[in-house]
């Protein structure tokens, strides 16, 4: 495993955020595979060039899957509760780079009354340290 640097940019409802962090990243499958720690929790992202797959765990955990074109289901579970929300992804894009890669991710959560639209780019570089 090679330690790398994350940045999440996540624009939804028109207000974009942005989340660094550092990881690790390891070739896997025929993809990749990226850990780290997220406010506590510990998220897993798996990813090659048609797929996209989030896991997270700890206080909240969810979990889903993304291509492009395809309708699944975000797995919500944590705080007493627990549920599936439907999920359409219009995006998706894996480009690799020399010491990394580039993903962009855009998807609507569907509600029961309405959608919400998220449009995500993570870009991950691998560190010199290791």
């Amino acid at each position: 495993m090679e330690r790398c640097k994350i940045e999440i940019s996540t624009t939804t409802d028109g207000k974009t955020d942005v989340f660094q962090t550092d990881g690790r990243l390891k070739s896997k499958n025929n993809g990749y595979e990226v850990c780290y720690e997220q406010e506590g929790d510990f998220v897993t992202l798996r990813f090659d060039k048609t797929t996209f797959q989030m896991k997270r765990s700890g206080g909240a955990n969810l979990s889903c899957t993304f291509y492009l074109g395809g309708r699944t289901a975000m797995l919500v579970s944590g705080y007493g509760g627990a549920g599936e929300i439907p999920v359409q992804t219009s995006v998706y894009s894996f480009r690799p780079f020399e010491k990394g890669c580039l993903i962009q991710l855009h998807y609507d959560v569907i509600f029961s009354d309405h959608f919400q639209m998220f449009q995500l780019e993570l870009k991950i570089e691998t560190s010199e340290e290791k």
